[in-house]
Formats: structure tokens, sequence, C-alpha cells
């Protein structure tokens, strides 16, 4: 997409916004063919990398199992065909997500250094990175040089030809920043929307 050149070749990028849960989450999945089969993850907001079906991100915001417990995690891409990673919140995800509440969100994703971090309410979340050793083969260069396919929000596959991964639930004054946001600026956000 064009209208996406920012994330072209990009140093950093956060994804940022209010989200509410407002329904069963994850959701039963109907393509696993057998009753009780629930979706592994609820995708929440993120940016795809630059040869994405519609699934593949550079930058994403979502619930996923991790070692067979759902939790909050930033997912990251640096290449395109790449191996993501995943910074994981080590609170329980219902905590951080209450039904019903409207909860500040943000991830950011260092693609120079490779640092990821969380933030709830403008304060961040400790967490773990997912896998051990260097998945984004970091080297101080930023990511790849292609446009991003789009952007997902709610789920996989924005084009509509399929669905994988929804989120019930609501979202408001999402942000896509071609950088990762200082804890300060994240902090300045959610204080400006507290008061108004």
């Amino acid at each position: 997409m064009e209208s996406l050149k920012a994330f072209n070749a990009v140093d950093g990028i956060t994804v940022m916004g209010w989200v509410k849960m407002t329904g069963e989450n994850p959701s039963p999945d109907p393509s696993a063919g057998e009753p009780g089969a629930r979706y592994n993850s609820v995708g929440l907001a993120g940016v795809l990398s630059g040869d994405s079906d519609g699934h593949d991100v550079r930058a994403l915001l979502e619930l996923i199992e991790v070692d067979g417990e759902m939790r909050l995690v930033a997912l990251g891409r640096r290449l395109d065909g790449g191996e993501s990673q995943m910074f994981a919140a080590q609170q329980d995800w219902r905590e951080l997500l209450p039904q019903g509440e409207w909860v500040h969100l943000a991830a950011t994703f260092d693609y120079t250094s490779g640092e990821m971090a969380l933030y709830r309410n403008g304060e961040p979340v400790p967490g773990f990175y997912v896998k051990d050793g260097d998945p984004w083969q970091v080297d101080g260069s930023p990511s790849s040089a292609t446009n991003p396919r789009g952007i997902k929000i709610g789920g996989s596959y924005p084009q509509n030809d399929a669905e994988k991964n929804p989120c019930n639930c609501r979202m408001d004054s999402l942000m896509f920043l071609d950088k990762a946001a200082t804890p300060t600026t994240i902090a300045d956000q959610y204080a400006r929307f507290q008061a108004n």
C-alpha cells in the first residue's frame, strides 16, 4: 500500500490505542472441525508485512497462546519472510483487559536494536521475550524496504476473504507511528485522552 510507505525500511513502529473487550475471547474456530475448538489468538491491531497474505505482520498487538497460556503480546517481524519475535506480558491478560472496560494499550518495536515493549494505561507492562536467540537477525539496519500490505484491526485478513483470530471487542483512537515511541510519549498520549 503506497499510503503506508512511512513504514518502508523503518527503524521502529508503535501500535497504540484504546480497546474494550465486549464478548467471548478467544472465539470458537469453525475451521478446526471439532466441537469446542477455539482460535489460539485474538488479533487486536497491527501493520502487515510487505509480503503478507493478510496475516503476517511487521508489528502487532494481540493475545496469543504462549506455552499453553493466553497472553497479551507485542509480535513483530523485522524482515519480510523472516521470523517473528514476541514480547509477552507476565500478568494475566484478563486483568490487563477486563471485560467491558476501556484500556489504553501500546506496543513498541525497535528493529535496529531488537527491543520491544508493552504499555497499559501509560505504564510499562513487565514481560519477557518468547524466543531465544536473535530471530530478527538484528544488525542495526531497519525493517524490510517494502511498503506494508495494509493494516489489520480485530483479526486477520482485512481483505475479507478469510477469518482468523477475531476480536469480540471495540477499539478507538488507534495510532500507528513510524518510530518506537518513548515511554514518556506513550504516557503523554494516555494522559491527553484522560484530560479530555
